[in-house]
């Protein structure tokens, strides 16, 4: 809006004066054609991106924990539902298509549509139930498994040291209030994805989630992005030792190495066709089209309702995660702050700046 007041005071020759407000900050702009510079000369900077690392392995502060909150939000009930959607609209494109091969789009219209689908709310508390436990408990646990504890680098520091915090697997306790937050405003969101009614006051929450069968742990550690080269010492000597075994292993490493891709390969390729193969019996029709004539709405993150969850997920989801890394939990009202990005209007900024500008 304000670039186009901005080009309309330039075509019409007339001042324009541009003034704002941010919490504390404030700024004036008096614009007058070909004597100043106009709106649109400048750009914003970007906003602070915090990196992708540091919210999936090693937050720190609350900030970090809302942010991974978010993502978990967005990709719940938001960028996977768009897949399934796009499968919905024309199955036999889809499955003909790029995305019909991979791995990731087809296991979401699977999730969705046979793994997950749930048929009355408590399967949507056991979706929750299960979510927590990758989320809290076994992502934890895969992220120790390669960054232990007692984890040092080469020069004898411990790895986690400094800002990186070592986490905490959590375990689900029925009598935590935050645990049961998470339950309640994760199996309402999945519900509401679904249309299965809301959990009404003849059900008993901590009752249906203790009815859940949690699957065991399996262990996945992630990859190591941290490695260092602790051999860029003494690279020559190296070199010479290794120059009268190269041409012996050159053969039998190249062999290994083709033996080892071709078996992932081929994994991957079973995997892909069984996905198919469930996909096309347990979701499409004769004609090739869809038996879920239905699209997804999509969920977007809406902070100012006070019955949709959506902050409750978000406080619950965060709070958790900074839990597990000793973080200082928040409240609700401060995580829809930091979450819907609000920075509080003051009386007094607005006031000098209304002087500054006239």
């Amino acid at each position: 809006a304000r670039k186009y007041v901005d080009s309309r005071c330039i075509f019409f020759r007339k001042p324009l004066l541009e003034s704002g407000t941010l919490g504390t900050k404030a700024n004036v702009q008096v614009i007058y054609p070909d004597l100043t510079e106009s709106y649109g000369s400048q750009t914003d900077p970007e906003q602070n991106v915090f990196p992708e690392c540091t919210i999936h392995f090693f937050p720190n502060v609350i900030q970090h924990t809302i942010t991974w909150a978010k993502s978990v939000f967005k990709s719940s009930f938001n960028d996977n539902v768009e897949d399934v959607n796009e499968f919905l609209r024309d199955a036999q494109q889809f499955m003909s298509g790029e995305k019909g091969r991979n791995i990731l789009a087809l296991e979401t219209v699977y999730d969705y549509l046979v793994r997950n689908k749930p048929s009355s709310f408590l399967d949507c508390v056991s979706w929750a139930r299960i979510k927590f436990e990758e989320l809290f408990n076994w992502s934890i646990r895969n992220i120790i498994l390669t960054y232990p504890p007692d984890r040092r680098s080469s020069s004898g520091a411990l790895f986690w040291s400094g800002n990186k915090r070592c986490p905490t697997p959590i375990e689900f306790d029925v009598q935590d209030e935050t645990h049961m937050m998470f339950i309640e405003s994760a199996s309402t969101l999945f519900a509401t994805l679904y249309g299965i009614g809301d959990l009404d006051g003849t059900h008993d929450l901590r009752a249906m989630v203790q009815q859940v069968t949690v699957p065991q742990y399996v262990p996945n550690p992630i990859a190591d992005t941290t490695k260092e080269d602790d051999n860029s010492n003494g690279e020559e000597e190296k070199e010479e030792k290794e120059e009268n075994h190269h041409n012996d292993e050159e053969g039998d490493n190249a062999a290994t190495t083709t033996e080892q891709d071709l078996e992932q390969a081929k994994k991957k390729e079973e995997y892909v066709e069984y996905l198919r193969l469930q996909i096309t019996s347990k979701c499409l029709e004769a004609d090739g089209s869809s038996s879920r004539t239905t699209q997804f709405a999509p969920i977007e993150f809406e902070k100012d309702s006070e019955t949709n969850f959506h902050v409750e997920f978000m406080t619950s989801c965060s709070n958790l995660r900074a839990r597990s890394y000793k973080i200082p939990e928040v409240d609700k009202w401060t995580t829809k702050g930091i979450a819907g990005n609000i920075i509080p209007a003051m009386i007094t900024t607005t006031a000098l700046v209304t002087g500054l500008v006239s």
